[in-house]
């Protein structure tokens, strides 16, 4: 008699939880790295929402093309990252940005004169991504792609 071992089948909120959190574990380093390097050049220079525009040009695209193809093999046997055909994945790095860049634009204005000076960078970034990560992707994405399915998966 032969036993074979399963894994138990995950609830799409179980699924969409782990995606959070390896979305979570992209962003976080990827953002405090960008505002690490670009803070001395932007913090105090420039407005706050040219400061939010800069990061999420930068963070975006690297997570979106670069780290979740990279996870999407290291995690396989965590949780399936979806994968979506070419064109509509370049669609959907556009809906992610258009989706972060006001919610990271409005916690910086909230969170910076509160925390900025107060603590280190990498807790300032630590908050910001622990609201902005699970908001934008249970609340905000989820309705953009609702209401812009027609485009991004458009022949």
């Amino acid at each position: 008699m032969t036993q074979t071992l399963q894994t138990p089948s995950l609830s799409q909120n179980q699924i969409q939880i782990r995606l959070t959190f390896l979305r979570w574990l992209a962003i976080y380093p990827t953002i405090t790295l960008v505002l690490e390097l670009t803070g001395p050049y932007v913090f105090g220079k420039l407005p706050t929402f040219l400061t939010a525009l800069i990061a999420t040009l930068l963070v975006v695209p690297t997570v979106h093309y670069l780290l979740i193809p990279l996870f999407r093999t290291l995690f396989q046997n965590w949780v399936t990252i979806p994968q979506l055909p070419q064109k509509a994945h370049h669609k959907m790095a556009f809906v992610l940005w258009l989706g972060t860049y006001p919610v990271i634009t409005a916690l910086l204005y909230l969170l910076l004169p509160v925390l900025f000076g107060h603590v280190a960078l990498p807790v300032v970034t630590l908050i910001i991504t622990l609201i902005a990560v699970p908001l934008v992707n249970f609340q905000v994405v989820p309705r953009l792609v609702k209401g812009m399915k027609n485009w991004i998966f458009a022949k």
